[in-house]
């Protein structure tokens, strides 16, 4: 399992971000991740853009990991 970091953006407020997932493949990570980025802005699926993959970690058992808007 990895982490994976994407830009993404919301089509109705023009507003950029971006936003991470664990997951056994990239593109298991972008089908999850849609759902994911909706639920945290509020808005319907078909407002994200998913942008480009930034950055993919190794994903280690023992990681405190910080919703997006806690550690923003």
């Amino acid at each position: 399992m990895k982490k994976y970091l994407f830009a993404y953006k919301v089509k109705s407020s023009d507003k950029s971000w971006e936003s991470s997932i664990i997951a056994e493949s990239e593109e298991k990570a972008r089908t999850a991740i849609i759902a994911k980025i909706a639920d945290f802005e509020f808005t319907d699926e078909s407002e994200i853009e998913l942008g480009e993959l930034l950055a993919i970690k190794e994903a280690n058992g023992n990681q405190y990991i910080e919703c997006e808007g806690c550690s923003a």
